[in-house]
């Protein structure tokens, strides 16, 4: 369990990392002359590393071992830090996101892969709940520490990233234990299908479809939220985008693990309906000027991504047998943070032309019935497909 820990302890600083610029968004608009499109783009960059990273990571962990990218991803994080703690510009700015998606890219499929390697004795569907949990805190450690930082006018461009890259060296040391122990424990995955569930593509493809649906609209927001409270008082209160994107994610983490008995299908179902009810709320916000309302939904859109994500990777790892667990779980990744990556770019793009609620409206259309429609599919019977094996049911199964 320790091992467990420490590697829940590496993602959740891997997920920091991602969101730490999040709040700083208004603050290069001003500084380097940034409309709401260009912004978008440069956060969207993160997608063009972090989608060919994990194509890669998956079968690459699978093949050379769990550990063969996650030094070299721990590397990439610092780099990317340093470029955003020295930025003077845009093309700072982006290389800082291409090197935090390589990085985040190389590490996050072979961790969640570790750690249910490692789990796999005792309660494997923790993996999924533990890697959901430990990233949506990070994603939510993360604003909240710049906008501590911005708040108290303590080098807000700097230091939140240097911190991160120190963290992210300690993190390095916590991966030696767990490496060596499931290296010691190799023989539980040494023969295909002996850990894990059996292949089930039907459910692999709905969790997937969850993860673009969710992701699109929940990634899109733990980016934009910052500018899309300007209006409503972020402009006259710095912290406010920062506080908000800390208690978007901590709401999603506390309903991680208060709902923690879900099966991952079900978590997966709710989330989306969560979501989609979230988006409509936070559209109806945003016209009315409603601050409250438009926390609230906010709130509610994390609640729902956390669910997906979880969900999200829970069935994914159900439905798939140990010799090709990190190749799935990199494809659900890389469905997630590509539909999370590129529609903040199109979203920024479709704001600048036609206004941000507007392109709220038109955005929530679309992936409001995406969402519903993976809800409906998951609640339609496709649990049962799934294997309950003993060792994938201890996660709804508490033990005396």
């Amino acid at each position: 369990m320790g091992h467990f820990i420490g590697l829940c302890f590496v993602l959740l600083v891997a997920g920091a990392g991602t969101t730490l610029f999040a709040p700083l968004l208004p603050l290069y608009q001003e500084a380097f002359g940034l409309g709401t499109g260009v912004a978008g783009l440069a956060a969207s960059v993160y997608g063009i590393t972090i989608i060919p990273a994990m194509l890669l990571a998956g079968p690459l962990t699978d093949r050379l071992g769990r550990g063969a990218l996650l030094f070299p991803g721990v590397a990439c994080f610092a780099l990317g830090d340093l470029a955003f703690a020295l930025a003077t510009g845009l093309p700072w700015l982006i290389a800082g996101r291409l090197l935090h998606g390589l990085a985040m890219g190389a590490v996050f499929s072979p961790l969640v892969a570790l750690a249910s390697d490692l789990m796999e004795r005792e309660r494997s569907g923790l993996a999924a709940l533990g890697a959901a949990v430990a990233s949506m805190t990070g994603f939510g450690v993360g604003p909240l520490v710049t906008g501590l930082a911005l708040h108290a006018g303590i080098a807000p461009a700097r230091a939140p990233f240097l911190i991160h890259a120190g963290l992210m060296l300690i993190g390095a040391a916590f991966l030696v234990a767990p490496l060596r122990a499931r290296h010691t424990a190799a023989a539980l995955t040494s023969a295909p299908g002996s850990t894990g569930g059996q292949d089930d593509r039907g459910a692999r493809r709905l969790a997937l479809l969850g993860g673009v649906g969710g992701w699109a609209v929940g990634g899109a927001l733990l980016v934009m939220l910052p500018i899309l409270l300007l209006p409503l008082g972020g402009r006259d209160h710095p912290f406010l985008g920062g506080a908000a994107l800390a208690a978007v994610n901590g709401a999603g983490v506390g309903a991680q693990l208060a709902t923690w008995r879900w099966t991952p299908m079900r978590a997966l179902a709710l989330g989306a309906l969560g979501e989609a009810l979230g988006l409509g709320l936070l559209v109806a916000g945003l016209a009315a000027g409603s601050l409250p309302l438009a926390l609230g939904a906010a709130v509610l859109i994390g609640l729902g991504l956390a669910a997906v994500h979880r969900g999200g990777l829970g069935v994914t790892i159900r439905a798939t047998t140990a010799h090709r667990k990190g190749q799935a779980l990199s494809l659900f990744l890389v469905g997630a943070y590509a539909a999370a990556n590129f529609s903040t770019a199109a979203f920024g793009l479709l704001a600048d032309a036609v206004g941000t609620v507007s392109a709220l409206a038109a955005y929530a259309a679309v992936f409001c019935a995406l969402l519903v429609a993976t809800a409906l599919r998951a609640l339609a019977g496709l649990p049962a497909k799934i294997p309950r094996t003993a060792a994938v049911a201890s996660i709804t199964t508490p033990r005396p």
